[in-house]
């Protein structure tokens, strides 16, 4: 037991001192919604699309569907496959390269802004939390646990950080969070 607390202490500190973390809470923590939803989804975008990692098609085809049909998902896409191209030796996968020629060729338009509140905030901060779990179970926390077990996992960790920093959230809530919300290469790069 006394590992696992070390790795969950250390799980939550790393959290609070990733800058990435830091503007990820930012985001979840803002019941008003402050920063723009354009950048919370180039910022989730750049995380997801991070050069040094193969994203898998099917995560991909998602990506592009939702940009098909919101300009800021459209925006945010197109910003986080840019810093991509970028970066040296980043994998350039066909899809990315069939939506890049698509946008270049004007076959992928930007779909036209809708004005009033965005209807789809929660997702953001529900795909970003996902994000956090992730990155918490990088230092070797499972991503969940049963609700008898102590409370040791990285879902545990990311509702210990938003507590610290001022946002009150429960297990059950960034749980769903990370079950419902998760790209399929975070879990895959997690399995054992």
């Amino acid at each position: 037991m006394q590992g696992t607390e070390i790795t969950f202490s250390g799980a939550v500190e790393a959290i609070l001192n990733d800058e990435e973390c830091a503007q990820m809470m930012h985001i979840i923590s803002d019941p008003r919604s402050i920063m723009p939803r354009a950048l919370a989804l180039s910022r989730m975008h750049q995380l997801l699309l991070r050069p040094t990692v193969d994203f898998p098609a099917r995560d991909f085809y998602k990506l592009t569907e939702a940009a098909r049909h919101s300009s800021y998902d459209y925006d945010a896409l197109n910003d986080a496959l840019a810093i991509r191209l970028e970066f040296e030796g980043a994998s350039i996968s066909e899809e990315m390269r069939t939506w890049i020629s698509g946008v270049l060729s004007r076959k992928n338009l930007r779909p036209q802004a809708r004005g009033g509140r965005d209807k789809n905030s929660g997702f953001i901060k529900r795909s970003l939390t996902a994000l956090m779990v992730y990155r918490a179970a990088k230092h070797g926390l499972r991503p969940t646990r049963s609700l008898v077990s102590p409370a040791y996992s990285a879902c545990d960790a990311v509702v210990a950080a938003l507590a610290r920093f001022g946002h009150y959230v429960t297990y059950d809530s960034v749980a769903k969070s990370w079950t419902t919300h998760a790209q399929d290469w975070m879990r895959e790069e997690l399995e054992p």
